[in-house]
């Protein structure tokens, strides 16, 4: 449901594998975001958002943030601390991965184009950007993607 009343938060760190068919992967670059998780399901103050659409459900990172919430200070300061944790966190795997041949890198170039494609046209979101942004930007900005 959304409500435009509310602040929404989406944070997610998208992996660069299958987690379905990596475990290991899943559990070195996501079960520390667990404890974040949780605290979110507990806190009543943050209402979480479910796609109605199961392509979005699907696409959702183990990490998957995604919640609507009332901007008191108290909110702010909890939606602040988990954006930081984040960013620093993908800071911190920036900084100790280890170098891909060219091979690989293609690799991950191509299968992310097309995560970001498949996203642009798939999107539940598509109708509200179009309504916020108007027809032409909305399509522009699309493409980009």
């Amino acid at each position: 449901a959304v409500n435009p009343d509310r602040v929404f938060m989406r944070l997610e760190m998208v992996p660069r594998v299958d987690t379905d068919t990596d475990a290991g992967y899943a559990r070195r670059y996501y079960e520390l975001f667990n404890a974040r998780y949780f605290e979110f399901v507990k806190d009543e103050q943050f209402e979480p958002y479910v796609s109605e659409s199961a392509y979005a459900r699907g696409a959702q990172a183990p990490s998957g943030l995604r919640y609507f919430f009332d901007g008191t200070e108290r909110n702010m300061a909890i939606a602040r601390a988990a954006v930081v944790e984040y960013a620093t966190t993908w800071a911190e795997f920036n900084q100790m991965a280890s170098p891909l041949s060219a091979d690989e890198s293609e690799a991950i170039s191509v299968r992310d184009a097309l995560i970001r494609r498949v996203a642009a046209d798939e999107s539940p979101d598509n109708a509200n950007r179009e309504l916020v942004f108007g027809k032409e930007t909305f399509e522009r900005t699309k493409a980009v993607l």
